[in-house]
C-alpha cells in the first residue's frame, strides 16, 4: 500500500497542526519518543519515532507541542505518486523540477557531518516555497521531510 505525502499538509489522516494525543488517536502509539532540546531555532521538541512505517514527527513546544515536521524513511509513502525513498536522487530532482514547487537549493552540511556521513555522500535539497526538504544518501533519496505552509517568517498556515 503507498500512501501520499502532501507538502505543506501531512499524509492520510495526520495533518499538521495536530497535537500528540490526536497523532496518537490517529496511528497509534510511537515506537519510541524523544525530547530535542535543539529543535530548530535551539527550541524544545517532542519526536514521535515509528518503525512500520518509519516515520518521524515533531512537535514544537513554541507551537504548543502541535505537529511541525514529518519525516518519512521508508518507501511505502509516495510524493506526486513518483518519488518513493531508495529512487536515485538525480531523477527524484528532475521529477520535482516538474511540480511546480519553486527553486531548490542544496544545503552546505560540510561543517556538520561527522566522518561516516561525509563517505556516504549525505546530502540535503531544500525547496522552501514548500517547505519540502529531500535527504539523500549515496546518490538515493533516504529521506522525504516536509512541514507546513507559513504565511510569514512567523506565523504557520496549518491546513483546514
Amino acid at each position: 500500500m503507498n500512501t501520499a505525502v502532501l507538502p505543506e499538509v501531512g499524509f492520510d489522516k495526520v495533518k499538521f497542526g495536530m497535537t500528540r494525543d490526536e497523532v496518537i488517536a490517529a496511528i497509534g502509539k510511537p515506537d519510541e519518543i524523544s525530547e530535542n532540546e535543539n529543535y530548530g531555532d535551539g527550541e524544545l521538541a517532542t519526536i514521535f519515532y515509528y518503525d512500520n512505517p518509519m516515520i518521524s514527527l515533531s512537535f514544537d513546544k513554541e507551537e504548543g507541542y502541535r505537529l511541525v515536521e514529518i519525516s518519512f524513511d521508508d518507501e511505502t509513502f509516495t510524493l506526486a505518486d513518483k518519488i518513493r525513498v531508495g529512487m536515485p536522487i538525480e531523477e527524484v530532482l528532475d521529477i520535482v523540477d516538474t511540480l511546480g514547487y519553486g527553486e531548490c537549493y542544496e544545503e552546505d552540511l560540510e561543517d556538520e557531518l561527522d566522518e561516516e556521513q561525509k563517505v556516504s555522500d549525505l546530502r540535503l535539497f531544500v525547496y522552501e516555497d514548500k517547505n519540502l526538504s529531500l535527504w539523500s544518501m549515496s546518490g538515493r533519496l533516504s529521506t522525504i521531510q516536509i512541514g507546513p505552509a507559513f504565511v510569514d517568517d512567523d506565523t504557520i498556515e496549518w491546513p483546514g
